[in-house]
């Protein structure tokens, strides 16, 4: 350091001193009281809201329609992973069986095994919903039910009928987005 730099930095402590700035070393003074662990509200938020906006789907108004789409394969699925999944060449990781429940509790019990299927990182689930050759007028209501909420459910990236040996039009595979 020159002797003008040297001096010029003196005077500039000078100054700092009298207004009652001190030189900081090289270390930050700890933190008062030990920083909160941080928690993911907004996912939180996000995932009770799919929640909610997968219970309000008024299925009503489809349940007794023949032209529900059997598949679904959204924007970003693989062709591959899509058809594999359609040819029975995936694990399935989870079920739920719907035999025997009435349309609003298989509702709420397929958005619950997504969500939870979800959150255990299941990545390829069957929902078995029976044909519904035993319902009214023949009309299979669990099944177009089953395809209304997984339409609606913003963790199901694909589905389609499960393969003979698994079920065939009596349930349905579905493709889980993966855990955050």
């Amino acid at each position: 350091m020159t002797h003008q730099e040297n001096n010029e930095q003196n005077q500039f402590e000078s100054l700092m001193d009298d207004l009652g700035v001190t030189r900081i070393s090289g270390q930050r003074p700890p933190p008062k009281r030990p920083l909160p662990s941080p928690n993911p509200n907004q996912s939180w938020l996000d995932d009770k809201r799919a929640m909610q906006e997968s219970l309000d789907c008024n299925p009503e108004d489809s349940l007794h329609s023949f032209e529900l789409d059997e598949e679904l394969q959204k924007p970003g699925v693989k062709t591959r992973d899509f058809k594999d999944m359609k040819r029975g060449k995936v694990e399935v990781q989870a079920y739920i069986d719907l035999h025997g429940y009435k349309t609003q509790e298989a509702k709420v019990e397929i958005s619950r095994f997504i969500a939870s299927s979800v959150q255990n990182n299941k990545r390829y689930v069957r929902i078995v919903h029976g044909k519904g050759n035993r319902s009214r007028q023949n009309i299979p209501v669990l099944k177009n039910l089953t395809y209304i909420v997984l339409t609606h459910n913003k963790y199901v990236l694909a589905y389609c009928r499960a393969p003979v040996h698994d079920g065939g039009s009596g349930a349905t595979y579905a493709m889980l987005k993966k855990a955050r």
